[in-house]
């Protein structure tokens, strides 16, 4: 398979050193994008073992997404925390 990991390190670029909430934020919002593209992956996999009649495979398919969709919303509880107000 042809997925490749873009892993984001903390490059200054010139400028000011980011606080630690800014890094989270940062972090957070790519973990919840590739987590999201995982999501889609998983779900296209699922429909097709649904479709294959694998229902044993389709089931936990599904639990996998399930916990996935959980990941997404604990990262938008840390989001909520490092807002800046």
């Amino acid at each position: 398979m042809g997925h490749s990991h873009h892993h984001h390190h903390d490059h200054e670029h010139g400028g000011e050193e980011k606080s630690l909430k800014e890094k989270i934020k940062i972090l957070v919002h790519h973990w919840k994008e590739h987590n999201e593209s995982h999501l889609k992956e998983y779900r296209k996999w699922q429909q097709l073992v649904k479709d294959e009649g694998l229902i044993d495979v389709e089931e936990l398919l599904k639990e996998v997404c399930k916990k996935v969709e959980d990941l997404t919303e604990l990262y938008n509880e840390i989001e909520k925390l490092v807002v800046d107000e």
